[in-house]
């Protein structure tokens, strides 16, 4: 009997056992830890309420909607979430803006640019080389073949704000280069000594502002005008009149071969040809002017030595006096500025094609 009721204890144990870990389980499956109204059985991570049965599929490689389908997989995705992508029809890693797809990635034959002008000529995109000559555009950058860039820079004082470009120089260039291929930046300002010009000028209190001040603006323009590459560049100076009266011969030449050579840093552009208008006769005698010979010399030599060249204004500032008697101005005539605009010009164009 006693090992009767010992059976009975132990199988009531049992049952009550089994019970106890059943309604543990139950427990734990009912569950919703993350409060989005899915308990854990439903739900396929009840640690995010933005994931469960009836959330919406977005692009995020998540199975938002527990369906065990992930983004792209899955038809009900809100291709809204995703991102706009090209098909590439030659394979050359350019798509076609006509041929857009919205999705979460992006699948074989798609691109995630829309950069292609020709989507079915794999040697035509952005980047690839163009044949000259053979009007199409290969590089895609709307132009059917690439067309030089020659830059030319008029900086200086009075006598350089005194030309016009329309009036001579540029009309002069268009002659023997297409109007399409010249860019012209002309900044000139009176009474301006070298120092506005040179960024490393070693008398800053002779001058109104910070160094370098002059050739900042000037520099900007042009890289404001450069937009492909550069065929040529060439710097047209008439400056130094100022330099003369400070007394600024001795700094002169390495003063603007360090101007010199910011253009060439700053174009990323080596062999910028030079053009010089020396300044004029009109001070040669001037007692308060002792440099002005000097600087006419040393921009002279700048042209015989650094392979520049330079042009004559001493005919271009012939005026009449009060009394009736010629003499030579600071300043040139209206005519002398057109001629000396022409002058510039072909000298120019005849460092391009020597």
């Amino acid at each position: 009997m006693r090992w009767i009721l010992g059976l009975v204890s132990i199988v009531m144990y049992s049952a009550c056992s089994d019970s106890y870990v059943a309604t543990i389980d139950e427990a734990s499956v009912l569950s919703d830890e993350d409060g989005d109204g899915f308990h854990a059985g439903e739900d396929c991570n009840d640690s995010n309420s933005d994931v469960n049965p009836d959330a919406v599929e977005v692009c995020d490689d998540i199975d938002n909607d527990c369906d065990e389908l992930i983004d792209d997989e899955d038809d009900s995705v809100d291709i809204n979430t995703g991102e706009m992508f090209y098909i590439d029809r030659d394979g050359d890693g350019y798509g076609d803006f006509a041929s857009s797809v919205q999705a979460c990635t992006p699948q074989i034959g798609m691109v995630d640019n829309s950069d292609d002008c020709d989507d079915l000529d794999s040697e035509r995109h952005p980047g690839a080389s163009e044949v000259h000559d053979d009007g199409i555009d290969q590089d895609c950058d709307g132009l059917n073949d690439d067309v030089p860039l020659h830059v030319f820079m008029l900086t200086g004082q009075s006598n350089m704000s005194g030309i016009d470009p329309a009036d001579t120089f540029t009309p002069r260039l268009e002659e023997v280069l297409p109007s399409e291929t010249i860019e012209v930046v002309h900044y000139a300002i009176g009474s301006r000594s070298i120092g506005y010009w040179d960024l490393q000028w070693p008398y800053p209190g002779e001058i109104m502002t910070t160094p370098g001040s002059m050739y900042e603006v000037l520099i900007t323009r042009v890289l404001r005008e450069v937009e492909r590459d550069l065929t040529s560049v060439t710097l047209i100076w008439m400056q130094g009149e100022s330099d003369a009266s400070l007394g600024h011969a001795n700094v002169y030449e390495e003063s603007f071969l360090r101007v010199f050579n910011q253009i060439r840093t700053d174009l990323e552009f080596d062999d910028v040809n030079v053009v010089i208008g020396r300044i004029n006769d009109c001070c040669n005698t001037h007692p308060t002017y002792p440099d002005w010979i000097a600087i006419r010399e040393i921009q002279k030599d700048l042209g015989r030595s650094h392979h520049f060249d330079w042009v004559n204004t001493d005919d271009l500032n012939t005026v009449m006096g009060q009394n009736g008697e010629p003499h030579e101005a600071l300043h040139l005539t209206p005519m002398g500025y057109e001629i000396l605009g022409t002058r510039f010009a072909d000298a120019a164009l005849d460092m391009l094609i020597e």
